[in-house]
């Protein structure tokens, strides 16, 4: 006959405490690879500059070569001034070297931990799945004995986040974000608006069943689009061989951090300013008029 009243009730609290666990280690994994994208880019810019020590430490070395030849073929009256020219290239060269090697040293130290942190990540991944199939198991369960997806996705996403950042909020408010308008009336909300506004719109393409979302989003002053796929469990993603967001907000959380450009190159940016942010009226009054 299914779980009775209080086998649900404990189902759903076991629900929240899973989804919470989840949660948390998202947020970790997404810090670990915000921090870990960060020094990827700092590692690059270092071994740019050392490419450039390399080079100037080897020009020095040709002026000095230069120098240490040509010193018998010079006058006895500009030996003097050799002299002090060669000293002033040998300590350049000097100096040069100790950057170098101070630069070697800290690209070491900070490719050690950049490894550390692709360590965790990986250790984490494994631990994300986990979560991510028991929840969806208990989701199943309750749904199978009445409970509406719906109703799972309200209580899941009114659940306090462990570590967010002040002001992330307003990303987690799918009344600021979340409007039934076509893919045209979507450009004309967001011409104008600064990087990183967005919304999310329903998709009805018949022909593309498993898309039933749309998100838009500024980026370099254009608007671009992204379709949103959903599989039959209820979960979201912008590849449908990486369903693995149990919700929209869950989705537009983790991309407030991560950019989209692994799913669409041209849209490097992040889901950072909600359309209607600041203007709570705005989202029930736009809706209202299309109705109208």
């Amino acid at each position: 006959d299914g779980p009775s009243l209080v086998d649900k009730t404990e189902l759903m609290e076991k629900l929240k405490q899973v989804h919470n666990e989840h949660q948390t280690k998202m947020e970790e994994y997404d810090r670990l690879y915000e921090t870990h994208s960060k020094l990827n880019q700092e590692l690059q810019l270092k071994h740019q500059a050392l490419d450039a020590f390399k080079e100037t430490v080897i020009v020095f070395k040709e002026q000095m070569e230069l120098h240490r030849r040509h010193h018998g073929d010079v006058p006895v009256q500009e030996l003097q001034k050799l002299g002090e020219n060669y000293e002033l290239l040998k300590s350049r060269w000097l100096s040069i070297q100790e950057s170098k090697q101070a630069l070697e040293i800290d690209i070491n130290k900070k490719t050690v931990l950049n490894r550390s942190l692709i360590s965790d990540m990986n250790s984490l991944r494994p631990e994300i799945k986990r979560l991510h199939k028991h929840r969806e198991q208990i989701r199943k369960l309750l749904q199978e004995n009445g409970i509406s997806m719906e109703h799972l996705d309200d209580i899941l996403e009114n659940q306090p986040s462990q570590g967010s950042e002040p002001g992330r909020n307003n990303v987690k408010s799918m009344n600021l974000w979340y409007v039934e308008v076509s893919r045209h009336d979507a450009e004309n909300l967001l011409r104008n608006q600064r990087d990183g506004t967005f919304l999310i719109r329903k998709r009805d393409d018949p022909s593309d069943p498993s898309s039933k979302n749309a998100l838009s989003i500024v980026c370099n002053g254009i608007v671009g689009h992204c379709k949103i796929y959903q599989n039959n469990n209820g979960c979201y993603g912008f590849t449908e061989g990486n369903l693995d967001k149990s919700s929209l907000v869950e989705l537009v959380d983790h991309y407030s951090r991560e950019s989209l450009k692994e799913h669409n190159p041209t849209l490097d940016i992040r889901l950072l300013y909600p359309v209607f942010e600041g203007h709570d009226d705005n989202a029930g009054v736009y809706l209202h008029m299309q109705h109208d």
